[in-house]
C-alpha cells in the first residue's frame, strides 16, 4: 500500500534535482524558469526530507508491527542507500582525484584518506548531500527499536531538537563531527526536520482526521497565516544569529545550516501543500485539483518509485555532463542538458512497462 502522491511528489522533486544541478553546476542557467524555485525560492532538499521522514514514519509504526520487522526495515533501508552513497560519491571522487593527479597535486595518502572520509560518512561529492542526510538520519531511525523500549518518541523528537540548536552556534562545521566541512548541509541541523516530519508521519491518521474535520473558516485562517509566515521569511535579506557568522561560511548557509526563519520557511510551505492537497473544501477545490492531478501523473510517479536509485543516476547524468560540455557551445550545451533531463524521466517509466509486460510476468 503506497500513499496517494507521494510517489509522484518525489517524482518532481528528484526531477527538480536534476534540473537544478544542470542548472548550478553546468552553468544552465535558464533552466531556473523550469524549476519551483523560482516561484517559492526554495529548492528540492526542503521538501524530500520531509517526504521522505513522513513516509518512513508511517512505514514504522503503520506498515510494520512488530520489533523485528521493523528492525529488518531498517537494516535494509541503511544498506541500500549506503552502498547507493557510495556509488554515487565514489565515481565523483576519483574523477577528481584523477584530474588533480593528472596536475601533479595530488598523492596516494591524500587520495586514500578522502576514500576513508568517505566510508566513515565525513566526505561527500558535491551531488550526494540529499542522500548522506538521509543515511544519517536512518542511522538516528535505527536506534528506535531499542531506545523506545525506555523513551517515548516525542523525547526522541525533543532530544533532536536540542541537536539542532547545538547546531545553530556553528555555521562551518556541524556538530560532533557530523556533518564536516566536506560535507555542504549541516546534517546535525537537517536532521531535526527529517526527524519533526517522521513524527508526523508516526501520527498520519491522527494528523489526516484533523485536517479534514477543519471548517471552512478555520482552514482559510490557517492558510491565511501560513502563506503570511511564509512571505515574512522572504523578506529576510540577512539572516540574524547572535552568533557571528565567518567569512569562509558558504554563501546559502542559512538554507544549508537550516536558520531557524529557513527551516519556518520550510515549515510554513509544506503545511500550506498539505492543507490545499488534502482538505476536501470546495474553497481548494481548483489548487487541490491541479495538485493532485500533477503528483498523480504516471511518469512522475515512476521516477519517485525509484528514489534513492534515480537520486544516484542523475549524479552519473552530471558527471557525463560536467565532462564533455565544455566542449559543446551554448546551445548544444543547452539541447545536452534537455536530452538527459528527458532521458532522466523516460528511464524509469520504460523501466515499469518492461517489469508490467506479459512476457515479464510469465517468465
Amino acid at each position: 500500500m503506497r500513499i496517494n502522491y507521494l510517489d509522484g511528489i518525489r517524482g518532481h522533486l528528484l526531477l527538480g534535482m536534476m534540473i537544478a544541478h544542470l542548472m548550478i553546476f553546468g552553468n544552465q542557467t535558464f533552466l531556473i524558469y523550469f524549476h519551483h524555485a523560482t516561484i517559492i525560492s526554495m529548492y528540492d532538499a526542503e521538501f524530500f526530507i520531509p517526504v521522505s521522514g513522513f513516509l518512513v514514519g508511517y512505514i514504522y509504526y503503520e506498515r510494520l508491527k512488530s520489533s523485528g520487522q521493523r528492525v529488518i526495515f531498517l537494516t535494509h533501508r541503511l544498506r541500500t542507500i549506503y552502498r547507493y552513497f557510495l556509488f554515487g560519491t565514489l565515481p565523483t571522487m576519483i574523477l577528481v582525484h584523477l584530474t588533480d593527479w593528472n596536475m601533479g597535486v595530488a598523492s596516494i595518502s591524500n587520495i586514500m584518506k578522502e576514500i576513508a572520509l568517505i566510508f566513515l560518512l565525513q566526505n561527500v561529492g558535491p551531488l550526494s548531500d540529499v542522500l548522506i542526510i538521509y543515511l544519517y538520519c536512518f542511522l538516528i531511525i535505527a536506534t528506535l527499536p531499542y531506545a523506545l523500549a525506555f523513551i517515548k518518541l516525542r523525547t526522541v523528537l525533543y532530544l533532536s531538537s536540542i541537536v539542532y540548536l547545538v547546531s545553530q552556534t556553528s555555521y562551518t562545521g556541524g556538530f560532533l563531527g557530523i556533518s564536516s566541512t566536506k560535507v555542504t548541509f549541516d546534517i546535525s541541523a537537517w536532521q531535526f526536520l527529517f526527524m519533526l516530519a517522521f513524527t508526523a508521519g508516526a501520527n498520519k491518521a491522527y494528523l489526516y482526521e484533523k485536517i479534514h474535520s477543519l471548517s471552512d473558516r478555520n482552514l482559510l485562517i490557517i492558510i491565511a497565516a501560513a502563506l503570511i509566515v511564509y512571505s515574512a521569511t522572504l523578506l529576510f535579506s540577512n539572516f540574524p544569529t547572535p552568533f557571528p557568522t565567518p567569512t569562509t561560511v558558504h554563501t546559502s548557509w542559512p538554507r544549508l545550516d537550516l536558520h531557524p526563519i529557513f527551516l519556518i520557511r520550510i515549515i510554513s510551505m509544506v503545511l500550506l501543500l498539505a492543507l490545499v492537497i488534502l482538505h476536501p473544501s470546495r474553497l481548494v477545490k481548483w489548487p487541490r485539483k491541479v495538485l493532485r492531478t500533477y503528483f498523480s501523473w504516471t511518469v512522475l510517479e515512476n521516477i519517485g518509485k525509484y528514489g534513492i536509485q534515480m537520486f544516484t543516476l542523475h549524479i552519473y547524468f552530471m558527471i557525463i555532463f560536467v565532462t564533455y560540455a565544455p566542449s559543446l557551445t551554448q546551445l548544444q550545451q543547452g539541447i545536452f542538458a534537455a536530452t538527459l533531463i528527458l532521458s532522466f524521466a523516460i528511464i524509469p517509466n520504460i523501466y515499469q512497462q518492461i517489469i508490467n509486460s506479459p512476457a515479464s510476468k510469465n517468465a
